[in-house]
């Protein structure tokens, strides 16, 4: 079997062991915080929006938990400048909801998106419909780059654990590529473990609820050594 063929398989093997895993154990769990999200937003738990890597390929239907309050309206500056960084929804954000979103664990759903072959736990982050409309408006370059990538969407990965908001879709699809050219299994489960910290420390960073991760300088010096020839856009990463 191909090398590219086996990383694969095998990495569709893990996404479906370890999200079997997880649902199992935190069901439970699971329960407690779609009461706990109800109860805080007075809506319906589960939010639902179409997304994708691109808007040819990898489109799916995503699951989060609900973390802002409903609103008769709601406007966002459109463009791509404003895909990051959505500080006038903050006060819609009740604080558990919050924690949630600085956790990550709001994308607990998404469990079922891998496990149905959407996403991996591992890959691009998927952007919303119109987000990804802006880009290809504004910066066709940048996105069709981010078009010709092969991996699945991700839950995390390497700009959702060391991508930089302020530095924009520049930074989203240098850290794509990145990923693309140096993926491998043992890539895959080092980000994995990574996350799980970002997870119980609450150090993701939001759109909306301000923790910004700090950019490791290890990594950057990995990544400044490597042998493999890496757009210069993507060593300017902090999310």
């Amino acid at each position: 079997m191909p090398l590219q063929k086996s990383y694969f398989f095998w990495k569709r093997v893990f996404d479906i062991l370890l999200a079997l895993t997880l649902m199992t154990v935190l069901f439970p769990f699971a329960v407690l915080l779609l009461l706990a999200v109800t109860w805080e937003t007075r809506a319906f738990p589960l939010y639902i929006q179409d997304r994708g890597v691109s808007l040819e390929k990898n489109t799916f239907r995503i699951y989060k938990l609900r973390t802002m309050r409903e609103r008769s309206s709601r406007t966002h500056p459109p463009g791509i400048a404003n895909i990051f960084f959505r500080p006038e929804f903050a006060g819609d954000v009740p604080p558990f909801c919050g924690w949630l979103r600085l956790t990550g664990l709001d994308e607990l759903p998404q469990l079922w998106n891998i496990l149905a072959g959407d996403m991996s736990f591992i890959g691009p982050r998927p952007l919303a419909f119109a987000d990804l409309e802006a880009m290809k408006r504004e910066s066709p370059s940048l996105y069709y780059m981010r078009a010709a990538l092969t991996a699945p969407a991700g839950l995390s990965g390497l700009w959702q654990l060391y991508g930089r908001r302020a530095a924009g879709v520049e930074n989203l699809v240098s850290q794509d590529v990145l990923y693309e050219r140096t993926r491998s299994l043992a890539l895959d489960l080092a980000l994995v473990a990574k996350t799980i910290p970002t997870v119980l420390f609450a150090k993701r960073s939001d759109a909306i609820v301000k923790k910004t991760a700090v950019w490791s300088k290890k990594t950057e010096e990995r990544i400044q050594k490597s042998e493999i020839s890496v757009p210069a856009l993507a060593v300017n990463s902090n999310q």
